[in-house]
């Protein structure tokens, strides 16, 4: 039995391109982008809300440190450097492991470039033309742009590492001084915190707004492969 060929797979045909050979290849890596899309979705908005119980957490500590300055009570004073210096604690060891994260996915996003490299060699000595083009310049802007989001998270994530690292230092250097002049280094040192972590809750906005611009992106390519296939 014959089997007719619609219109779009035998342009494809003499184009030099297997019907479904590719596709299927596009349909993987489609469905797999927007997986990641919607997984950096839920990361932000979880990391937004860290990010305002940090900011939430960074103004009680301040006003808990101005009450006992108030006061001139050196046990509630005590009782601040101890919860700010636990909680520093945990807020480096964090920054620490995104930083770490960051850095992995700065390397996933370099192999990827890689990886759309060589099969654009592979198509070119295979002769697949036009539609698999599009596609390879399409797979490569979107990986390269991907790697220029990673890299500028890394960044942010090893500066916001660094800061954090350098207040916790800064405070473990005031623990039990409780001059005026130490006293007032520790409200700035509050002040920092509370604007890093709103500078932290205005990035994680934006990158929601641009996972979800990517979200759509690979959702119209998705509808455009189908296309091509028919």
């Amino acid at each position: 039995m014959r089997t007719l060929i619609g219109g779009s797979a035998a342009a494809l045909i003499l184009l030099g391109v297997a019907p479904g050979a590719s596709a299927d290849n596009d349909k993987v890596r489609n469905a797999t982008e927007r997986a990641r899309d919607r997984q950096e979705i839920r990361k932000n908005q979880q990391e937004q809300a860290d990010d305002l119980a940090d900011r939430t957490e960074a103004v009680k500590l301040a006003e808990a440190l101005a009450a006992a300055r108030e006061t001139n009570d050196e046990a509630a004073l005590a009782a601040v450097d101890a919860s700010v210096l636990h909680y520093l604690a945990g807020e480096v060891k964090e920054a620490g492991q995104e930083e770490g994260q960051a850095k992995r996915e700065v390397r996933q996003g370099r192999r990827e470039v890689r990886s759309d490299r060589r099969e654009i060699r592979e198509n070119r000595k295979k002769n697949e033309k036009v539609v698999r083009k599009i596609d390879d310049r399409r797979d490569r802007r979107d990986d390269r742009r991907d790697l220029r989001d990673d890299q500028s998270d890394a960044r942010e994530e090893a500066g916001r590492f660094e800061r954090l690292t350098r207040i916790h230092e800064d405070w473990n250097a005031l623990e039990g001084n409780f001059e005026p002049g130490a006293l007032d280094r520790r409200a700035e040192l509050l002040v920092a915190l509370q604007a890093l972590a709103t500078s932290e809750v205005a990035e994680n906005v934006e990158e929601s707004a641009e996972d979800r611009r990517e979200l759509r992106e690979d959702r119209r390519e998705t509808r455009e492969d189908r296309r091509q296939g028919d």
